[in-house]
């Protein structure tokens, strides 16, 4: 009962929560010095040990969704929620994690790669194994077409 208080519900509410049907009975509990003791200990340590959980921003977005003035506002609530529930897919990491390598295919002469268009790794996965050695060697030879340039000097490790 002292939980739902601190909650946020009057003593009256967590009282019928707790399953209190005679009003003089938590009011008797909540005036008690023990159960006082223990509200104001709770009340500093609840300043100290502020923990915000996944269910309690749930409900705040909620709540921000319900009061909401207009649709853009309810929009941002329920992409909030989406990304705190997992809706979305992981979005990949900057830095590590990956390659992103977009192919444009012409001319290929390996089975049904003429003029096709790579758009996702998706299309990479269901191909065969001549596929694509055929477009690493392509890419390779493209590679090599254009050499870079790098710049620097040689460093003597003596």
């Amino acid at each position: 009962m002292v939980m739902m208080y601190m909650r946020g519900m009057t003593k009256a509410g967590a009282a019928r929560a707790a399953g209190y049907t005679e009003s003089h009975q938590w009011y008797k509990f909540f005036n008690s010095e023990g159960v006082a003791t223990v509200i104001e200990y709770l009340r500093q340590k609840e300043f100290s040990d502020i923990r915000v959980t996944r269910d309690s921003i749930t409900a705040m977005l909620m709540e921000a969704h319900s009061k909401a003035a207009n649709t853009t506002e309810e929009v941002k609530a329920i992409v909030e929620l989406a990304k705190l529930h997992n809706v979305y897919p992981a979005a990949p990491k900057s830095g590590g994690g990956g390659t992103q390598v977009n192919v444009n295919l012409n001319g290929g002469s390996v089975d049904g790669l003429e003029g096709i268009e790579i758009k996702n790794e998706k299309q990479l996965e269901r191909m065969s194994d001549a596929q694509l050695a055929h477009l690493a060697k392509d890419m390779l030879a493209d590679a090599m077409k254009e050499p870079k340039l790098i710049e620097g000097r040689i460093v003597d490790s003596d």
